[in-house]
């Protein structure tokens, strides 16, 4: 699994570690390894100051923080996934562009959480294979109807309903909005994954 943003310094790290902890409370995801990249990344970048100091009091996160060291998006690192999710649509567009034989498998972290409402795993299936069940059933139902708007005042400008915005260039309210979206889209989709069809 392989989640992208711009510089991996900010929303696809902080998604990274918020779904492989969820993962990994699940035995059938032991196998399953959360990675991260940015389109536009420098290598060996820090996660931004901001994002370091969200789950600050978690030991786990701090030695999560102290390892990441940003990487870029590469088309190998594309096509080994079994699922890729994108901070943002332009995101999905520029990896889809460096790897199209990988479009069926590319999708915005809000379309998967979208698509995947009524997704529930096959209990027979684990690790891979059932992350590969999972973008499956997502590039089923890719198109179908239009996905929720988010509640905004009228005087706000309309936001992208699949895309989690780059807060970094948008002032701190909205970079502490940006990582609070993040935690929360990351930790549904993780959830998604792992619950299980009634047997």
């Amino acid at each position: 699994m392989l989640i992208v943003c711009t510089a991996n310094v900010c929303r696809s790290p902080h998604a990274e570690f918020v779904m492989e902890r969820i993962l990994r409370g699940s035995s059938a995801f032991d196998s399953v390894r959360v990675g991260s990249a940015g389109l536009r990344a420098v290598p060996r970048g820090r996660i931004c100051e901001l994002v370091a100091r969200h789950d600050g009091a978690d030991p786990a996160w701090a030695q999560f923080d102290a390892e990441h060291l940003s990487l870029r998006t590469r088309t190998a690192r594309i096509e080994q996934a079994r699922i890729v999710l994108t901070a943002s649509r332009s995101n999905r567009a520029a990896v889809a562009t460096l790897s199209p034989e990988a479009r069926s498998r590319i999708f915005t972290l809000r379309e998967a959480l979208w698509l995947g409402g009524d997704f529930r795993r096959d209990p027979s299936l684990s690790g891979e294979e059932a992350v590969a069940a999972f973008a499956r059933h997502l590039d089923a139902r890719r198109g179908a109807g239009t996905p929720p708007r988010e509640r905004r005042l009228p005087f706000l400008p309309i936001r992208d309903p699949l895309s989690i915005a780059d807060g970094h260039t948008r002032g701190r309210r909205e970079h502490a909005l940006t990582i609070r979206q993040v935690h929360e889209v990351a930790e549904s989709v993780a959830r998604l994954l792992v619950s299980t069809a009634p047997v």
